[in-house]
């Protein structure tokens, strides 16, 4: 009898009176943070919405948005191509591989479809290999969580092996995906160079006698050896010498033929013997 009297009492006790919960003030950080995650939206936006639908015989997908034509055009749009065969084929192959259980669910099919999103595929061919990747990586996951959880030394072998190929296939698709992006931006250096060559320094010479690397820079004929200007000639030295005997034709009142310089030593040879 006491205890009902004391359930009595409490029942007809007031309630207590709830505090209001203060709102919650972000920081300075964490409002920077959120301006970044809107700005990225208002820049690429959000991956198209898709139901998954369990049927008698098979699952249903339909886009989630008040009017599926205009979320088949974002999907197409999301996926850089203006075919809307191409964009249902690729989204009924990423439905394949995208299921974690045993039946697909919109959440798996929404995070294949976000992964492909957030790489951000401009054609036809980004959206094949965005689309690889995304399948890659969902492999990779799965063969770290089978690493994760394996018991045996045979176990970990497989799921070490298997990891450590999709990593490598992942990281070769990035770097195709960068050469593919990069094949229209070529980049032209023209360098221009002056060269300051002085009059004597631009004549050719002939080398008559030859030479070797035995001899004297002092020798006419030897290697880099520049002949004196003369000083009748402002333009540079001559290149020929005057004792030095040229083959020449010559025009004559008979038929001479050929005619030759006379040589300076042979005229002083001549003026000895007249002497």
């Amino acid at each position: 009898m006491k205890q009902k009297r004391i359930a009595k009492s409490q029942s007809s006790a007031e309630p207590a009176t709830s505090v209001p919960k203060q709102p919650y003030a972000p920081t300075a950080f964490e409002r920077a943070a959120a301006q970044r995650v809107f700005d990225r939206i208002a820049r690429s936006g959000t991956a198209p919405q898709f139901k998954v639908t369990k049927t008698d015989s098979q699952n249903l997908i339909t886009v989630d948005h008040p009017e599926p034509q205009m979320g088949q055009v974002l999907f197409a749009d999301s996926i850089g191509t203006g075919d809307h065969v191409f964009a249902q084929g690729l989204l009924l192959q990423l439905s394949h591989v995208a299921r974690t259980g045993k039946e697909l669910t919109t959440h798996d099919l929404n995070t294949m479809l976000a992964t492909v999103h957030a790489i951000g595929p401009r054609d036809a061919t980004e959206a094949l290999l965005a689309s690889q990747m995304a399948a890659i990586h969902h492999a990779t996951m799965t063969a770290a969580r089978r690493l994760n959880h394996s018991e045996t030394i045979t176990q970990q072998d497989s799921a070490s092996n298997m990891l450590a190929k999709l990593a490598r296939t992942f990281t070769a698709q990035i770097e195709a995906l960068k050469r593919y992006r990069s094949t229209g931006e070529q980049n032209v250096r023209v360098t221009h160079q002056h060269v300051n060559v002085s009059a004597h320094q631009a004549v050719v010479g002939i080398n008559p006698g030859g030479g070797g690397t035995h001899e004297k820079a002092s020798q006419s004929h030897a290697p880099g050896a520049t002949p004196a200007p003369s000083p009748t000639d402002a333009a540079g030295p001559a290149l020929l010498g005057y004792e030095q005997t040229l083959p020449m034709p010559l025009p004559g009142a008979g038929s001479e033929g050929l005619l030759r310089v006379p040589h300076a030593r042979g005229a002083s040879r001549s003026a000895e013997g007249q002497s």
